[in-house]
């Protein structure tokens, strides 16, 4: 089984980085690999949706249930998939705390982040662990460029 853990404090408010996690259907536009993203359904506390990741010659779709909960910042999501035995993630995005003013939140929070899972196939598992670091230390990076780019137009609209 493969395992990522990436501990950040980004200078977003966690509301719009929770909104931005929740986001699904704009992943193509900035998430590495993801070519599509489709919401099947969702409720007050949950969604279902699909993902196709790869390259236009080769990808694979799997379909997910994610949990969310905005009084925690929990974001869980499980994928059923025929290239993973098992795949989970989970995002828990906290506000950062102001040391002069508790229980005021500052711009910044802390974003804890893990994915776990298994592939099904052997020969390209062994092919795959040896990039899966990388690939979703990326995937990270993505959301952290991403959450700048919208805050800077948020700025941009705000000026005018």
């Amino acid at each position: 089984m493969s395992r990522f853990h990436q501990f950040r404090t980004l200078p977003h408010p966690a509301r719009t980085l929770f909104e931005l996690v929740l986001d699904i259907e704009t992943y193509p536009q900035f998430l590495p690999w993801c070519i599509d993203a489709k919401v099947a359904d969702r409720t007050h506390d949950t969604l279902a949706g699909t993902l196709t990741v790869g390259t236009k010659l080769i990808h694979s779709s799997f379909t997910s249930l994610v949990r969310f909960d905005a009084t925690t910042g929990i974001v869980s999501m499980r994928a059923q998939s025929n290239l993973f035995s098992r795949f989970e993630s989970r995002w828990h995005i906290t506000p950062v705390e102001k040391g002069d003013s508790p229980g005021k939140s500052d711009l910044s929070s802390e974003v804890d982040f893990v994915v776990d899972f298994e592939l099904r196939n052997l020969p390209f598992k062994s092919v795959f662990d040896n990039v899966f670091e990388q690939a979703a230390l990326r995937m990270v990076e993505a959301f952290e460029r991403r959450a700048t780019l919208l805050a800077a137009r948020r700025l941009e609209l705000e000026a005018q």
